[in-house]
Protein backbone atom coordinates (compact mmCIF):
# COMPACT_ATOMS: atom_id res chain seq x y z
CA UNK A 1 0.00 0.00 0.00
CA UNK A 2 2.45 2.61 -1.16
CA UNK A 3 1.76 6.32 -0.98
CA UNK A 4 -1.15 6.29 1.48
CA UNK A 5 -1.42 6.65 5.22
CA UNK A 6 -4.89 6.17 6.67
CA UNK A 7 -5.37 7.10 10.33
CA UNK A 8 -7.59 4.45 11.93
CA UNK A 9 -7.10 5.08 15.63
CA UNK A 10 -8.21 2.01 17.60
CA UNK A 11 -9.88 -1.10 16.28
CA UNK A 12 -11.70 -3.07 18.96
CA UNK A 13 -12.89 -6.59 18.23
CA UNK A 14 -14.78 -7.80 21.31
CA UNK A 15 -14.81 -11.53 21.89
CA UNK A 16 -11.69 -12.37 19.91
CA UNK A 17 -8.56 -14.01 21.21
CA UNK A 18 -5.16 -12.45 20.63
CA UNK A 19 -4.39 -15.06 17.96
CA UNK A 20 -7.70 -14.56 16.16
CA UNK A 21 -7.31 -10.78 16.41
CA UNK A 22 -3.91 -11.03 14.74
CA UNK A 23 -5.38 -13.19 11.96
CA UNK A 24 -8.23 -10.69 11.42
CA UNK A 25 -5.80 -7.75 11.40
CA UNK A 26 -3.59 -9.45 8.79
CA UNK A 27 -6.59 -10.16 6.54
CA UNK A 28 -7.77 -6.57 7.02
CA UNK A 29 -4.37 -5.19 6.03
CA UNK A 30 -4.18 -7.31 2.87
CA UNK A 31 -7.74 -6.41 1.81
CA UNK A 32 -7.47 -2.68 2.56
CA UNK A 33 -4.25 -2.52 0.52
CA UNK A 34 -5.95 -4.32 -2.39
CA UNK A 35 -9.00 -2.04 -2.22
CA UNK A 36 -6.89 1.11 -2.02
CA UNK A 37 -4.78 0.09 -5.02
CA UNK A 38 -7.95 -0.70 -6.99
CA UNK A 39 -9.53 2.66 -6.14
CA UNK A 40 -6.28 4.49 -6.81
CA UNK A 41 -6.08 2.90 -10.27
CA UNK A 42 -9.68 4.02 -10.89
CA UNK A 43 -8.87 7.59 -9.82
CA UNK A 44 -10.91 7.39 -6.60
CA UNK A 45 -9.35 9.33 -3.71
CA UNK A 46 -9.65 8.47 -0.03
CA UNK A 47 -9.79 10.71 3.02
CA UNK A 48 -6.74 10.58 5.28
CA UNK A 49 -8.80 10.31 8.48
CA UNK A 50 -12.00 8.49 9.36
CA UNK A 51 -12.85 9.95 12.80
CA UNK A 52 -15.25 7.70 14.72
CA UNK A 53 -16.46 4.67 12.83
CA UNK A 54 -18.88 2.03 14.03
CA UNK A 55 -19.08 -1.01 11.80
CA UNK A 56 -21.91 -3.47 11.44
CA UNK A 57 -20.68 -6.94 10.58
CA UNK A 58 -22.29 -10.34 10.56
CA UNK A 59 -21.68 -11.83 14.04
CA UNK A 60 -20.97 -15.19 12.41
CA UNK A 61 -17.93 -13.87 10.57
CA UNK A 62 -14.46 -14.60 11.86
CA UNK A 63 -10.87 -14.74 10.72
CA UNK A 64 -10.17 -13.74 7.13
CA UNK A 65 -13.84 -13.09 6.31
CA UNK A 66 -14.17 -10.64 9.20
CA UNK A 67 -10.94 -8.86 8.25
CA UNK A 68 -12.16 -8.43 4.68
CA UNK A 69 -15.61 -7.21 5.79
CA UNK A 70 -14.04 -4.60 8.06
CA UNK A 71 -11.72 -3.47 5.25
CA UNK A 72 -14.63 -3.00 2.83
CA UNK A 73 -16.54 -0.88 5.34
CA UNK A 74 -13.45 1.22 6.09
CA UNK A 75 -12.96 1.71 2.33
CA UNK A 76 -16.59 2.78 1.94
CA UNK A 77 -16.14 5.40 4.67
CA UNK A 78 -12.76 6.62 3.37
CA UNK A 79 -13.79 7.17 -0.26
CA UNK A 80 -14.12 10.82 -1.26
CA UNK A 81 -17.05 11.69 -3.53
CA UNK A 82 -18.60 8.22 -3.57
CA UNK A 83 -21.59 6.78 -1.77
CA UNK A 84 -20.98 3.97 0.75
CA UNK A 85 -21.27 0.56 -0.88
CA UNK A 86 -20.62 1.86 -4.40
CA UNK A 87 -18.21 -0.40 -6.27
CA UNK A 88 -15.23 0.80 -8.26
Amino acid sequence: MSGMVLELGSLLLPGTSTGEGSHIAAAFHREIARLWESDRSAGIAWSETLEDLVLEVDPGLGGTDLGRAVARQVRDRARLGHRPGERA
